[in-house]
């Protein structure tokens, strides 16, 4: 949101401004829609997004959540308003949604993005939509705010008390399929090598 600003595209984020990203958007000064997760299918959900609607008229509307789609897509229908629809997948599933009703919700979407391969695979496996409408878009950084500082790096390892020690780190939600279990596997064999060897895991 922050890069399409900078071009000079007009962003309003619809979420619920008590959440974590609600206030993150106040702070960052974007228009705001507030938008409340009331279940699938909610009268009252379709209601909040045809009321945003009839506030504004979006060039295009970009959802980052499937289970926005059983709102969404009612609410676009009974409004009349017919741009383009994005979906953004950044979490795989094992419920196979390939039935009537999952079939005319993902009709609608005229691309759907996923944050790596491995989700498009998953995508093309358990959604209904075409393969020519799937692509890997991977998450943006903000390099100037992540940008690698040698300081920060030893002030870190300070605090440790890993100064001199070889340091291997994992970052990923904590579930099944992230591969926790082979890297504890690999952290053993390697402990038994060098016992320097310090890990790390970082997630949800």
């Amino acid at each position: 949101a922050q890069g399409l600003q900078k071009k000079g595209q007009q962003v309003s984020i619809w979420t619920d401004p008590g959440t974590f990203l609600g206030k993150k958007t106040l702070e960052g000064r974007f228009q705001v829609q507030p938008f409340h997760y009331h279940g699938y299918f909610s009268p009252r959900g379709i209601r909040e997004i045809r009321e945003a609607l009839v506030k504004e008229k979006p060039d295009l509307i970009h959802l980052h959540n499937t289970r926005d789609l059983p709102v969404v897509v009612p609410a676009l229908k009974i409004s009349g308003w017919r741009g383009p629809l994005l979906l953004t997948k950044h979490v795989a599933s094992n419920i196979v949604k390939k039935d009537i009703l999952h079939r005319w919700l993902y009709r609608r979407l005229d691309y759907l993005l996923t944050c790596s391969d491995f989700i498009r695979k998953n995508v093309l496996e358990t959604c209904p939509v075409a393969a020519d409408k799937v692509e890997t878009s991977y998450v943006p950084v903000d390099l100037q705010r992540f940008r690698f500082s040698r300081q920060a790096r030893v002030k870190l390892r300070r605090s440790w008390g890993w100064e001199k020690n070889t340091i291997v780190g994992m970052v990923a939600r904590v579930t099944p399929g992230k591969g926790h279990e082979l890297f504890l596997r690999v952290a053993g064999k390697l402990v038994q090598k060098d016992p320097r060897v310090r890990f790390r895991l970082t997630g949800l």
